[in-house]
């Protein structure tokens, strides 16, 4: 893995918990 889909990993993982934190 290379550290670009590393980075795009962690940032839709968190960005799908904050999606979760709101609902």
């Amino acid at each position: 893995m290379n550290p670009e889909s590393i980075l795009c990993v962690t940032f839709t993982n968190k960005a799908a918990r904050e999606m979760k934190e709101r609902i």
